[in-house]
């Protein structure tokens, strides 16, 4: 039986290319908290979501910050970022922030602002398993198969109790999709 849970979500049709995930940075070590990237076989002119996640043993997180980049393989027309959404393990404000706003080519910074409660209210948190992050891009229709993107995570910050930073490790792979 196949299941859907956890995939990308995704239109179009005909041949597909693949949308790859590397990751590029800093990561605390001696920590098996997570932060990872899907990957993805996409077809060109599709439209993608692809989520960035947490483990369930990133917990008590006030607020994060990450960096994502794109990078075509050799020849590869550059994909638009047409979106970037919170995802649904981010709760504790309304909305996430980027810059430079989509659509966008990239390099983008990707941020939920921790809140400052009133005085003796507790301070909001949120916690793993889940997506924390949700980024939607296009795939040019002049892409051709076997043309490839990296995407890319660097300066990854994630704020816990007293503001101290969380250790994460940034991890990856190859999801194929039909």
């Amino acid at each position: 039986m196949r299941s859907d849970k956890g995939r990308m979500r995704g239109t179009g049709m005909g041949s597909r290319l693949l949308l790859a995930a590397f990751f590029v940075g800093w990561a605390a070590g001696g920590s098996a908290a997570t932060v990872a990237v899907r990957s993805a076989i996409v077809a060109p002119g599709e439209v993608v979501t692809v989520p960035v996640e947490i483990t369930g043993d990133v917990r008590d997180v006030y607020g994060f910050q990450l960096d994502l980049e794109v990078t075509p393989s050799s020849g590869a027309p550059a994909l638009t970022i047409d979106a970037i959404g919170k995802g649904g393990a981010a709760t504790t404000l309304p909305a996430i922030d980027s810059h430079p706003a989509p659509p966008t080519g990239g390099p983008v910074r990707i941020g939920l602002s921790t809140e400052i409660p009133a005085a003796g209210a507790p301070r909001p948190v949120f916690h793993g398993p889940g997506a924390i992050a949700q980024v939607r891009f296009s795939i040019p229709a002049i892409a051709v198969p076997g043309q490839s993107y990296a995407l890319g995570l660097s300066r990854v910050f994630f704020a816990g109790p007293g503001n101290q930073a969380i250790a994460v490790s940034l991890s990856g792979g190859l999801h194929f999709l039909g």
